[in-house]
């Protein structure tokens, strides 16, 4: 697997890690250079262009538009405290630190937000917020997304030849399934499988680029006495980049394959959420699976997030599966459309997903029914 003391590179030609899917590039190497240089060549006037259109749409913005251009500015605002990015620097000062005219050695990305459903909000302390009532105070969830596809990065300087190999979406009935036939060509009892789920802080952010002048974004600055379009130097990989997949899904996959050769941990991931199976073993609530998950994280600098990480127990859900490990009989009291639930049978029967009429068609058809 490549790794490089000095980050990845997230432009020119990516690298491969022999570890991912091979997936060949449709052109040449020598053409991609020549359309690599060709973009490069105007940045100075592609970064003018884009803090004016910055500006305008800020100053244009009303209502729901300007309050997500605001809530924007603070994510990034808080990704600067974190020391995830550099200070805020206005065009003039980006000149001044990468060049002018056909010398400018960085490529500005434009960066907005949008609205990905709600979630609880939470306090100071980040205890969960409620109404007088009991109901939970929910807010927008908001993500941060670098347009890399507008500033030419994705289809111009980009050239990778991997793609990611996601975790099938029944993983933890196949768990669920090898515990069984495990169990039963041993002649012992089936052991209580319990699950947890994990997701890793900040995603992209910990993870360094070797060149983090093609990560700058540009986004509009409200504070008092700094307004206007300003860029920031991302010291992370960009939510936009192509690149950026297959460079950051290299970390989770070697955080699994140490927990699986090392720790004895079958634990998989998507993207940046992990689904740790375990045993209930006797007065046991587990064997320690979360816990070695955790610990290896942090020996590797890593956080997961503790707001969202889900104990061990029978019944959890994975990429929008509900999963139980209780017999047929013990079901919830509702299962949400667009879900299934997988059932581990008692004595040695197979794991199954039992599908909602709802469960979304491509599921279906990519085996979501049945074993």
């Amino acid at each position: 697997m490549y790794f490089s003391p000095l980050g990845f590179p997230v432009t020119g030609v990516i690298p491969d890690s022999h570890v991912l899917r091979p997936q060949p590039a449709a052109d040449p190497e020598e053409e991609f250079w020549a359309q690599y240089h060709q973009t490069m060549s105007p940045n100075d006037c592609w970064s003018k262009q884009l803090a004016r259109q910055v500006a305008d749409g800020a100053t244009s913005s009303r209502g729901k538009a300007l309050g997500l251009l605001r809530a924007s500015w603070e994510l990034t605002k808080a990704d600067i405290s974190a020391g995830f990015c550099g200070k805020p620097m206005t065009l003039a000062q980006l000149r001044a630190k990468y060049g002018s005219g056909p010398r400018m050695a960085c490529r500005p990305i434009q960066r907005h937000g949008i609205v990905q459903g709600q979630k609880q909000q939470r306090g100071p302390d980040g205890s969960l917020m409620f109404h007088p009532n009991g109901a939970p105070v929910n807010v927008d969830k908001i993500r941060l997304v670098d347009d890399s596809r507008r500033s030419l990065h994705n289809s111009h300087l980009i050239r990778t030849c991997e793609t990611v190999a996601p975790c099938p979406f029944t993983y933890m009935a196949y768990v669920c399934d090898a515990v069984v036939h495990q169990a039963r060509g041993m002649n012992v009892p089936v052991p209580r499988v319990v699950f947890s789920t994990d997701d890793m802080r900040s995603a992209y952010r910990p993870v360094p680029p070797s060149d983090s002048e093609m990560c700058i974004v540009c986004i509009y600055f409200f504070d008092s006495g700094n307004v206007g379009p300003r860029f920031v130097e991302n010291w992370g990989h960009n939510f936009g980049h192509t690149s950026s997949v297959s460079n950051y899904w290299r970390t989770p996959l070697l955080c699994c394959q140490t927990a699986r050769h090392f720790l004895a941990i079958p634990v998989d991931h998507y993207c940046d959420d992990y689904a740790t199976p375990d045993f209930a073993l006797a007065s046991l609530p587990d064997c320690g699976a979360a816990s070695g998950l955790s610990g290896l994280h942090d020996t590797l600098g890593l956080i997961l997030e503790p707001a969202k990480h889900h104990p061990l127990t029978p019944q959890t859900c994975f990429l929008g599966l509900c999963a139980t490990c209780h017999p047929p009989t013990t079901r919830p009291r509702s299962l949400t459309p667009g879900r299934g639930l997988m059932i581990l049978k008692p004595r040695g029967a197979s794991a199954r997903v039992a599908t909602h009429p709802h469960l979304p068609r491509v599921w279906r058809e990519a085996g979501m029914e049945g074993r």
